[in-house]
Parts: structure tokens; C-alpha cells; sequence
């Protein structure tokens, strides 16, 4: 927020891609939705495909700082949204999924994407690698979104690290 208590621009702007026509046709799809916002926080659940022992939905906890100049970051959180989410309830699957959701990867802290801004920073071959994930400050929260979901729903995805009993 601002100084006077309005929404800053970045937060004016966040909410107006969380109403656009893409990002509530994903919603009314059951695919993600907002959780909370405590801006720059903002706590979304992201729906897997279904999975023995592994959640309905999994919470990413979004850093928007910046938004959308700078690109998101973004870790798994748990459902109750006390803290980071404990390693082995975190995705996992084929070699992509496993890559992308790597909680020994910088602590923890973000997935391994390329539009993930603390990923991207040490991987300036990404940009040529990869350039439909890289970052853009014309794109939205649902190009993010929709890689994560997209990692989830696919064959490579077998559920959570590990499974209690």
C-alpha cells in the first residue's frame, strides 16, 4: 500500500489481471485460485491431477514485489499457511517436475523456473533456452500459473515426495 492506504500500483495492477478473462476462466475450471493477499504475499492454490496420498490442491506462496516489472517468485506453503512447506509433501514426479519443484534447490525458497525471478537471475541461458518461460514485464500472473499447473497435470507428476501411511 502506499503511504495515503491505497493500493499501490503493482497491487492495482495484480488485481486487475486476477479479473481478467484468463485468469477467472481458470478459476471457474477449478485450476488455481487466490487464497489471500497481504500485498506484495499473495497465497494461491494451484489443483494437481489426482494422486495417491498427494493433496487435492497445493498453496505456492507468490512474492509480487515489483509486479509485473519484475517477475514472481514463488515456493510451495503449507495448506494451513503457517510456514514453507516440509520437503516431502512437496511435488514430485518425472525429471521436469522433479527439476522445477526441488526443495534442496536455494533452501527451498523458489521453484526452479525460468519465470521464477530468483531462478531466472542465475541462468541468463534461459532466456534463449527457454523463451516461452522467461519472464516479461507485459505478461500476467496466469503465465506463472499456468506452468505450474501445467507441471502438475502432467503424466511426469506422481504426487508428494513422500507418502504417509
Amino acid at each position: 500500500m502506499s503511504s495515503d492506504g491505497s493500493p499501490s500500483l503493482e497491487e492495482t495492477v495484480f488485481r486487475a489481471h486476477a479479473v481478467s478473462g484468463a485468469f477467472v476462466k481458470a478459476v471457474k475450471e477449478g485450476k488455481w485460485r487466490v487464497a489471500s493477499v497481504n500485498w506484495p504475499i499473495v497465497m494461491v492454490k494451484i489443483a494437481p491431477a489426482i494422486r495417491e496420498g498427494a493433496p487435492n490442491s497445493f498453496s505456492f506462496r507468490f512474492d509480487l514485489t515489483g509486479y509485473p516489472s519484475s517477475p514472481p517468485t514463488a515456493r510451495p506453503w503449507s495448506a494451513d499457511g503457517e510456514g514453507p512447506l516440509g520437503d516431502g509433501r512437496w511435488p514430485s514426479g518425472g525429471q521436469r517436475v522433479s527439476a522445477v519443484f526441488n526443495p534442496g534447490w536455494n533452501n527451498g525458497v523458489a521453484l526452479y523456473l525460468p519465470c521464477d525471478r530468483l531462478a531466472a537471475a542465475g541462468h541468463p541461458n534461459w532466456v534463449t533456452q527457454y523463451p516461452y518461460w522467461i519472464w516479461s514485464p507485459t505478461d500476467t500472473i496466469c503465465k506463472y500459473l499456468r506452468i505450474v499447473h501445467e507441471l502438475l497435470n502432467s503424466n511426469e507428476y506422481s504426487g508428494i515426495r513422500e507418502r504417509q501411511s
